[in-house]
């Protein structure tokens, strides 16, 4: 990841819908954001935390390998809405585990499985008619069996399937929520998502996040200059300073290595 500024750089019309969204009651917004790696993806889900301190889930990545499951996935939001808010769900995950740690399959078991994700959904849905809920999912690229050659570098897998049909299943049913996704392009994904969701009647919106202008690439400078002033002084007060726009073509994590 480029390095983070204080204040996020250009992105107007794409926090203008999000604060939108926020002050909307009783909707289900899917915002998803699309862009190749080192655009900026990321640092706009950052960018949401100061739009909206309570409330918001935190960003579930699924690079990360404890977010590779639907268990995963409701933990993580459980653990940040407070599980003291889901104490049937905890109740019931607590049996299955112990059902599931002394070796016994079958069906009970399976059904106890299924009726963990309508129990998580009901004590959602509890809070969600207090309170609009945020959720933030990043890395949705890996949801597609189609690898990019940073991922083959990085040697990054893709996330099961399950995960994507949680996703597909879950989110709609969820009231009175923001879900926001990025990931980089994968046009199958984008697809099934939005057509999945706006069928499940959920506001859809896809948003393809453009690199820097070169004013806002000197803003960003600027403001690393802020935060680096030896190193960016050296560099931009040289005898040759570079064509950091030109170098860069307004991509912020080109400009955080000039």
């Amino acid at each position: 990841l480029s390095p983070r500024t204080d204040k996020i750089v250009g992105r107007k019309k794409e926090i203008k819908d999000i604060k939108k969204a926020i002050k909307e009651t009783d909707t289900r917004r899917v915002l998803y954001f699309v862009a190749e790696g080192g655009i900026g993806k990321t640092r706009l889900l950052q960018e949401v935390d100061n739009l909206r301190k309570r409330w918001c889930v935190h960003i579930i990545d699924l690079y990360h390998q404890k977010n590779h499951s639907p268990s995963g996935l409701r933990r993580a939001i459980v653990d940040n809405l407070g599980e003291n808010r889901f104490p049937e769900y905890t109740k019931q995950r607590i049996a299955f585990e112990k059902k599931r740690g002394i070796g016994r399959r079958g069906k009970d078991l399976e059904e106890l499985r299924a009726a963990l994700d309508d129990i998580f959904v009901q004590e959602y849905n509890r809070i969600a008619a207090r309170w609009r809920i945020i959720l933030r999912f990043d890395t949705l690229e890996l949801l597609q069996y189609e690898h990019d050659s940073v991922q083959d570098t990085c040697l990054v897998n893709d996330v099961d399937t399950v995960v994507k049909n949680w996703l597909l299943r879950i989110i709609p049913k969820l009231q009175n929520t923001i879900t926001i996704f990025a990931g980089r392009p994968r046009p199958q994904t984008e697809q099934e998502f939005q057509a999945t969701y706006t069928n499940a009647g959920c506001l859809f919106t896809r948003y393809e996040l453009p690199a820097f202008s070169e004013k806002e690439s000197k803003q960003y400078l600027d403001l690393m200059r802020q935060k680096f002033p030896q190193q960016l002084d050296q560099i931009l007060l040289s005898n040759e300073p570079p064509d950091t726009f030109g170098v860069s073509e307004g991509k912020p994590i080109r400009l955080a290595l000039i």
